[in-house]
């Protein structure tokens, strides 16, 4: 699967992973797009 880059905003990709760990995880989430900005610099 290729990489999606900055092909989403922070924001957005904070909504989905939300979305998916309160979904399918049974638990709130609540990553905001600042923890994402976060992550995507440590790479």
């Amino acid at each position: 699967m290729p990489a999606f880059g900055k092909a989403y905003s922070d924001a957005e990709v904070a909504a989905v992973a939300n979305y998916v760990t309160e979904r399918f995880g049974s638990q709130t989430s609540t990553l905001t797009a600042a923890d994402i900005a976060r992550f995507r610099h440590m790479e």
